[in-house]
């Protein structure tokens, strides 16, 4: 990949499925400390009885082994087709009230992933798109919260490579990053 958001990745296998907070937790202690915000996306998988979680990071992390740490394996050019998926959680926010949040179902769904994509370097393909949502809660501060889980898949294609890799593949795309939501991975 073309790597000017000089992307890393990596993966930590775990044996156990933890919450998302200490998911969350697990991943930023692979990181120095003094770190001020976040710098990473992440995602967690269950295989089996095995866990693993994804890691996508713009920082070297300062504790995992240089052999564990890889860049994506391929080159993108303006116009061309990847195929992806997205876990996110799709929601609106009021205007009167940012904190307030309606998840959105059926076909607001992709609706919302295509309005997202626009300022982030690539179209996804409609016809393509599929979805498939369940509740998921988890542990936030004090309070218990349920999400709307959704992971989205299809085709897009790449419209400003440098747009893309920095917006999409490196900041990842909607809310609840912290918990394991909002990276996109593309493959060929």
């Amino acid at each position: 990949m073309s790597n000017e958001a000089n992307i890393r990745e990596f993966a930590i296998n775990t044996s156990v499925e933890s919450d998302l907070y200490g998911l969350h937790s697990m991943v930023w202690s692979c990181f120095d400390p003094d770190e001020k915000e976040r710098p990473f996306l992440f995602r967690f998988e269950k295989i089996g009885d095995m866990g693993f979680v994804h890691v996508r990071s713009t920082v070297k992390p300062a504790r995992v082994p240089e052999t564990m740490l890889a860049e994506p394996s391929f080159s993108l050019r303006e116009g061309q087709r990847l195929r992806f998926d997205i876990r996110a959680v799709p929601v609106k926010r009021t205007t009167d009230d940012k904190r307030r949040e309606t998840p959105l179902r059926g076909k607001a769904i992709l609706d919302w992933f295509m309005e997202k994509a626009k300022t982030r370097g690539f179209d996804p393909i409609y016809e393509t798109l599929r979805f498939q949502n369940r509740p998921t809660r988890f542990q936030k501060g004090e309070s218990m919260l349920t999400v709307n889980d959704t992971v989205i898949s299809g085709q897009l294609i790449v419209t400003d490579p440098q747009t893309f890799c920095r917006e999409a593949l490196a900041k990842g795309i909607g809310r609840y990053k912290s918990f394991g939501f909002g990276m996109l991975r593309c493959w060929e």
